[in-house]
């Protein structure tokens, strides 16, 4: 991962025996859309303040599609977003003196500002609201025209120029300013709270158990029952926090720092058992103290088997088996050390992971089944949790690179987790979490076809390019002539976290399925990977929602058993029914997708199986090039033929045939066309 630094001005230092040159790039940054220029000087400057004078730089760009820069210091930015830099070098005494400019390239986006951006009123008090439009750039747009709404209504009455008066009801909500420009539907929102009993606060205190202040911690403050926090702070360098301004009633308050076990007032895991902290008005609720206990620390290395074989974004994870299920990750340094801290206290096992290379569980097993238990204490730390990785391929020169940015605002999105699905029949899945600069980098990949998803927390799943599922993904060759560069742009979620669905994705063996997209389509828009257990907490606003899993070897079901979402059974969420389970069984299968088994497979095609899965009979489509002898029969998992649906003389073109398998049972079966031609195949589901 690298790192760069932005101040007043980008610099870069060379110390030689004698002197320091400082070499200074103008302007320090750059903010372009994509195609438009920028010019860059370069001045390099001694430690006595004296100029240079330097007789040729060599300016570059990187990473390289960010945009391209002439000899003299022309940028001109890609047409793909991110953020890079321009680098101006030269080279005095066999020395290497370099300068920096960070450049940002990013469609031009508009966004609506509401002011005040929270108002507190007692009822029947006004306050005047103003709107404008910017731009990611920073520059206003005037003389719009906007709608005035309150959401919820019955919190107060706003007019056409924005003068909200509040209503009798306590409560709160927001004020919503909508326009339209340039063929954009913008709105953007102030916040309002009123209260007839005045405004009271809340106000505390965070140390360790040794009664040492804590700086930086996270307070967060919840509404009953609901799970997601309605306020954050952070305690100063004393440990102390407050929230102002706060309604008054009843409400959970939490505290977390790193390397800590978090904690509910007063001294509870979870809210559960948490203590309500009542808030009157006109008065400050003290006192609301936290002594964080330390959490447990699992460390070790991680090391390939071949040492000449270069391993790069190595991560650890640690997954707590009793007495809840819990996981936490942690990436492996470039020494090749980890350290996962913070853990509750609790029965874990321990898996390495890298991409290139077999994910191994402590200690030396593939699954987890067979995986050493490791106790963890409050406290306790637990060293030489060491993993020696194999690689999963010969070391192969395929490279898939991007970067992920805020589909609103155009910035990049660190953490961000990339999984690489190679298609075919022998199919590799990958991971790795964007940089702080949004950048990912797959390399050593094997040569394949592959599709990408991407996700972010608080940000909706996709696949590439800006498609929801799988199939409808653009799929990217990588080989030797072919290193695919692209952007990804993430949708934020909208704020739901009232109700929440819940569920286990498993096979149709009952084993638990990790990573499966679970996605939530209705009143709002909401995506989740699963956990190891299977397990999915997808939180939405109350609504009704058709839900749906995928994974890209297991094909895509609508709840509770659908293949389309018009076959799918909504569920509704609300207040009085705030959290539904809704478990899906997913079955191995292709859908409509063709899978390659051979270099002639292009010339034979299955085009189609529909329905699939089916329950007693499908239709299957299949295309021959050339009059000739074909065969086309289903095989089991095993490869024994149980079914010849045509064997012999068939002329050129698309045809298809009924397959009935009512002799059969549930499972997985395979269609193969095969002839002189060549040979393709085709995964099948039956269901029964």
């Amino acid at each position: 991962m690298k790192r760069w630094i932005l101040g007043a001005l980008t610099v870069a230092f060379l110390v030689s025996s004698a002197f320091a040159i400082e070499v200074i790039v103008e302007p320090p940054r750059a903010h372009l859309m994509p195609g438009e220029t920028q010019a860059f000087t370069a001045t390099a400057i001694n430690d006595e303040g004296e100029i240079i004078p330097v007789e040729v730089w060599e300016w570059t760009a990187h990473p390289p599609w960010i945009g391209a820069i002439t000899d003299d210091g022309l940028f001109t930015a890609g047409n793909v977003p991110g953020r890079g830099m321009v680098r101006a070098v030269f080279y005095m005494e066999e020395q290497r003196h370099v300068g920096r400019a960070a450049v940002f390239v990013t469609p031009e986006r508009y966004h609506v500002v509401v002011r005040p951006r929270n108002a507190f009123l007692e009822p029947g008090d006004a306050a005047q609201y103003e709107a404008w439009v910017m731009t990611n750039y920073g520059d206003s747009i005037g003389g719009l025209v906007y709608d005035w709404n309150v959401e919820p209504d019955w919190l107060g009455a706003v007019t056409d120029d924005g003068l909200f008066v509040a209503g009798e009801q306590t409560g709160r909500g927001a004020v919503i300013a909508s326009t339209h420009y340039e063929g954009h539907d913008l709105r953007g929102a102030g916040f309002v709270a009123i209260s007839e009993m005045g405004w009271g606060g809340i106000a505390g205190l965070v140390t360790n158990e040794a009664g040492e202040p804590i700086p930086f911690a996270h307070v967060e403050l919840f509404i009953p029952p609901h799970r997601e926090p309605i306020r954050m702070t952070r305690t100063g360098d004393d440990g102390t926090y407050s929230f102002n301004n706060v309604l008054p009633g009843a409400y959970w308050v939490r505290a977390c720092a790193r390397g800590f076990l978090s904690e509910f007032y007063d001294n509870s895991p979870d809210p559960e058992g948490a203590t309500p902290v009542n808030v009157m008005g006109g008065s400050i609720t003290e006192d609301i103290n936290f002594a964080l206990a330390l959490g447990g620390v699992i460390s070790g290395t991680v090391t390939p088997e071949e040492n000449d074989i270069p391993m790069r974004r190595a991560h650890v994870t640690a997954y707590g088996i009793w007495p809840h299920p819990f996981h936490k990750s942690t990436p492996v340094g470039p020494e090749g050390n980890y350290a996962i801290i913070g853990l509750p206290p609790g029965t874990y096992i321990v898996r390495a992971n890298a991409p290139g290379f077999h994910p191994e569980y402590w200690e030396e097993t593939p699954v987890p089944e067979e995986a050493d238990a490791i106790l963890i204490a409050a406290g306790t730390i637990v060293e030489d949790i060491d993993f020696t990785l194999d690689p999963l391929w010969p070391v192969f020169d395929g490279q898939l690179n991007g970067v992920v940015t805020d589909d609103s605002t155009g910035l990049p999105l660190p953490e961000a987790l990339i999984t690489l699905f190679r298609m075919g029949p022998q199919p590799i899945i990958v991971r790795q979490l964007t940089n702080d600069d949004g950048e990912f980098a797959f390399e050593h990949l094997p040569y394949g076809e592959y599709i990408v998803r991407s996700g972010a927390r608080g940000y909706l799943h996709e696949y590439y390019d800006n498609v929801p599922h799988w199939w409808q993904a653009t799929v990217l060759p990588v080989n030797p002539e072919s290193s695919p560069v692209i952007a990804i742009a993430l949708t934020p979620r909208e704020n739901g976290g009232l109700c929440a669905f819940t569920g286990i994705i498993s096979d149709a063996e009952g084993n638990p399925l990790e990573g499966v997209l679970v996605r939530a389509e209705g009143a709002t828009q909401a995506t989740v990977e699963t956990g190891p257990d299977g397990r999915y907490y997808l939180e939405v606003a109350a609504g009704e929602y058709v839900l749906s899993a995928d994974q890209t070897s297991m094909g895509t079901r609508y709840y509770p058993n659908a293949d389309e979402p018009g076959q799918a059974t909504p569920l509704t969420v609300d207040p009085n029914q705030p959290e539904v389970e809704a478990d899906f069984t997913l079955y191995e299968t292709l859908n409509a997708e063709e899978e390659t088994l051979s270099a002639t497979t292009q010339k034979f095609k299955v085009s189609s199986v529909y329905p699939n899965p089916f329950n007693a009979t499908t239709r299957i489509s299949f295309d021959v090039p050339q009059a000739g002898d074909v065969k086309l029969a289903v095989y089991d998992v095993l490869g024994r033929e149980v079914a010849t649906l045509v064997n012999g003389m068939q002329s050129a073109g698309t045809q298809s045939v009924t397959f009935n398998a009512s002799n059969l049972s549930t499972g997985v079966y395979f269609v193969r066309l095969s002839g002189a031609l060549g040979m393709a195949t085709h995964k099948i589901v039956l269901i029964k």
